[in-house]
């Protein structure tokens, strides 16, 4: 404990030169006696007595070390030597020749020699490798726990993590002390992460602005680009395994996440506009020159990984394809991450042309949920699928209708519905969702007249009987293939009618809740009708409301995040955050930058809804434009109309400054339609 204490006490250069000293080349352990004794007769024997049970146990020819390391017994060596040679040769000693004697003791001086020496070459290799796992311990605690109090500790993990990439990318680094300064390096980038949750405008303040959010540390271009190459060295040494690889493919993981700037793109511009507009002003502030530098950073990791994709591909497609479960699902996750910064469609071509993508989908379509039930872990195989499709939409994603068409010429969707064919038609044996699934079957008139239940009647009793309902066949009834029992249309009507429940403009939404329902029927018949476009026009404008104030309450709360008590912090906090991402000791400051983090994000989500109801809304006003400019008056009309003009009013009533869009055109549109209804009720 007093040497974590006080290892970053003291010059830090110090702990970078006691890696130099650990890291020379260890001798071989492994080279054996040499090539003239294997081959003759005493050669072989000694390899017969090092490698029997009997004699390799404790108490034979070996014995262990104070360290726990397994060395020769000489002594016994010896005598393992001698009693060999008399018992294949009993007149050796007595009526020997004395040439034959001395040859056999000449020779098991050379073993005597060569044992002594692997034994110390043996006891350098494990002081080397204890000597770097205690470096690397107490580097990685003091890292973690000792560097709070420090300056400059973004350099000093910086030199931390480049000496260890350097140590581990060296050719006199062997496969052991390559997974130890892996880890070190994993724990250094992780760090690093950290530390861009605090800000060096407010190491002393308990306040948090939300320029501190935009302007987090980071190491410069350069000092990441030196990062990622040598990343790059140290997943394509020589002597690997796929134990090291998957701890090489956290660390480059773990670096894209650190490159990535802390609020894209989950912000939209708009948003960041509307929360620094004190800090332009102020002249502290450059979007511009931030979005510069972060595109810089992207393409400059492109061109490095790009001048040694050939060999990096080879070994990450081969773990993709080869490796053990939890091997692929990493080796999936690098290839996702390459894909998300490839802005010259490289990786896709890459991937087509290697065959990985039709090997890709051929194992998806393959896949068998029976044979995972028989696995050691079948969720490890759920996971690598679950890989492999992220995969497959990244790439129709980020490669828009270039990627989904490669993946659609592949038969990409005859594939995943092979897979889900399979595994949707395995046979329930689960002997209790058996019995659950019987149950449903024999009681179906108590589950239907559940399901037929008003909602806006409902008492608790009846509520939790729904509730009770939907959860037993939310969970047992796709197993059951049989659509005869009219159980998803069940749902189906219910769900209709728990979001139509608060409108009030339209019968026909009434009668959905109140009047019998066929639920046999298919729900796909229902053809839509003026009357449902006007009631998802309605629900549209309720969303784009609340998602407006919404969003306007958060852009408050976070201008005001240093006014808010530290319970109201923390209830932000619970309420946003998954427990395991932010520790309850952690100082105010902190947690005020991770709730205004996190209400940014929510705000930002909130933006692209507003975003999406909008084009909805525009479509649906486009629609009952055309429909009023070519329908004549009447009843059915005229009722619709009257219905229509409060939600139209309601369109008329949003402000830019609070959806945050231009709404001219929009707004326009809808007085337009506006006008023509109440033409259509004065006539």
């Amino acid at each position: 404990m007093i040497i974590i204490q006080k290892i970053f006490h003291f010059d830090f250069s110090q702990v970078l030169e006691l890696l130099e000293i650990i890291q020379f080349r260890s001798p071989d352990t492994t080279v054996k006696h040499s090539e003239i004794l294997s081959h003759t007769k005493i050669g072989r024997m000694a390899d017969d007595i090092l490698a029997n049970p009997t004699t390799n146990e404790k108490g034979g020819v070996y014995y262990y070390s104070e360290r726990d390391d397994r060395l020769i017994d000489l002594n016994s060596f010896r005598d393992a030597l001698w009693q060999k040679c008399n018992f294949d040769n009993p007149q050796l000693s007595s009526f020997g020749s004395e040439v034959e004697l001395n040859e056999v003791k000449n020779t098991v001086q050379q073993l005597l020699r060569w044992a002594y020496k692997h034994n110390k070459n043996l006891e350098e290799q494990a002081a080397q490798l204890h000597m770097l796992a205690g470096w690397s311990q107490v580097v990685e605690i003091s890292a973690s726990r000792r560097l709070s109090s420090m300056e400059n500790r973004s350099e000093i993990l910086f030199q931390l993590l480049d000496a260890s990439l350097n140590a581990s990318s060296s050719p006199d680094c062997s496969l052991k002390m390559a997974l130890m300064l892996t880890r070190v390096s994993i724990t250094c980038m992780a760090k690093l992460r950290d530390e861009r949750f605090i800000s060096s405008s407010a190491l002393n303040s308990d306040t948090v602005t939300c320029l501190d959010v935009i302007m987090t540390k980071r190491l410069s271009n350069g000092a990441c680009h030196s990062i990622l190459y040598k990343i790059m060295m140290a997943i394509l040494r020589n002597d690997t395994s796929e134990a090291l690889r998957r701890r090489q493919y956290t660390l480059l993981l773990s670096y894209f996440q650190y490159c990535q700037h802390v609020l894209d793109p989950d912000v939209p511009t708009t948003v960041l506009q509307s929360l620094l507009v004190d800090e332009e002003e102020n002249g502290d502030l450059d979007l511009e020159k931030i979005d510069h530098d972060q595109a810089e950073l992207a393409r400059a990791n492109l061109s490095i990984i790009r001048k040694e994709a050939q060999s990096v591909l080879d070994l990450v497609i081969k773990d993709a394809t080869q490796a053990s479960e939890s091997g692929k699902i990493m080796a999936l996750f690098v290839l996702d991450a390459l894909i998300c910064i490839d802005h010259e469609k490289f990786f896709l071509s890459q991937l087509q042309s290697r065959g990985f993508l039709r090997s890709c989908l051929m194992s998806i379509s393959n896949v068998s949920y029976q044979d995972s039930m028989h696995s050691i872990d079948p969720l490890q195989r759920l996971c690598a699928l679950e890989a492999q499709l992220a995969l497959l939409l990244r790439i129709s994603h980020k490669y828009g209708k270039s990627g989904a068409q490669i993946l659609f010429s592949m038969g990409a969707f005859e594939h995943i519905s092979s897979c889900m064919t399979q595994n949707m038609q395995v046979k329930v044996k689960n002997k209790i969702v058996r019995e659950v699934v019987d149950f449903v079957k024999g009681h179906q008139l108590l589950f239907d007249q559940v399901l037929r239940q008003d909602i806006a009647d409902a008492d608790e009793l009846a509520m939790e009987q729904m509730n009770i309902v939907v959860g037993i066949l939310s969970k047992v009834w796709p197993y059951e293939e049989g659509a005869e029992y009219g159980f998803v249309q069940g749902l189906f009507g219910l769900m209709h009618t728990l979001f139509s429940r608060d409108s009030t403009f339209l019968s026909s939404a009434q009668s959905v809740s109140n009047n019998s329902t066929d639920y046999s029927a298919p729900a796909g018949q229902q053809q839509p009708t003026l009357s449902l476009l006007g009631f998802l026009l309605n629900s549209v404008t309720t969303a784009l409301e609340n998602a407006a104030e919404e969003k306007s309450l958060l852009l408050n709360k976070i201008q005001d995040i240093n006014e808010l008590p530290r319970q109201e912090v923390d209830e932000i906090i619970k309420m946003c955050v998954s427990e395991d991402q932010a520790a309850s000791s952690d100082n105010i400051q902190k947690r005020r930058y991770i709730a205004m983090v996190e209400m940014c994000r929510v705000a930002g989500n909130r933006d692209r809804l507003i975003t999406l109801l909008l084009l909805l809304a525009e479509n649906l006003l486009n629609v009952f434009l055309i429909h009023f400019q070519n329908s004549q008056t009447g009843e059915d009309l005229d009722s619709f109309c009257s219905k229509l003009l409060p939600i139209l009013e309601r369109l008329e009533l949003l402000r830019e400054d609070k959806v945050g869009h231009n709404l001219k055109v929009f707004q326009r549109l809808a007085t337009s339609i506006k006008e023509l209804a109440i033409q259509k009720l004065a006539v």
